[in-house]
């Protein structure tokens, strides 16, 4: 249930980001008190691939690829929701942007595409 109610939180911030290339607080707050929520009543567990995820999201932000909103977002899904999936995702949505011309790559919202296809992968799962 937790899952489906930061997916559909997601869908939300896609929405905001793609409106206004930002994530409300407020959705932001959201965010975090679901994850956290999750972690209390059922725990993390952090694998090696989910500490691998997390490192190369927090070293992709370093490096100014991507922005403190969509870093939140990509570092809370890491947590609660399958790290494999959430990779696949982020690699999905990054790559879009090499179809952008280098001077709107900044205001390309990579939520826009990342919520869909984590969605989607999601739900591919839970199906199988």
């Amino acid at each position: 249930m937790f899952r489906i109610i930061f997916l559909v939180t997601l869908i939300i911030a896609a929405l905001e980001d793609k409106k206004s290339l930002e994530i409300r607080n407020r959705t932001m707050a959201i965010l975090f008190l679901i994850v956290g929520t999750y972690a209390i009543f059922y725990g993390v567990e952090l694998s090696y691939k989910c500490i691998l995820l997390l490192i190369g999201i927090f070293l992709i932000f370093l490096m100014g690829v991507i922005g403190e909103g969509d870093t939140k977002v990509f570092l809370l899904s890491a947590i609660i929701l399958d790290p494999e999936n959430v990779a696949l995702a982020m690699m999905i949505s990054l790559m879009s942007i090499l179809f952008v011309s280098k001077e709107n790559r900044r205001n390309t919202p990579l939520l826009v595409i990342y919520v869909p296809m984590l969605v989607l992968l999601e739900l591919l799962k839970y199906l199988a």
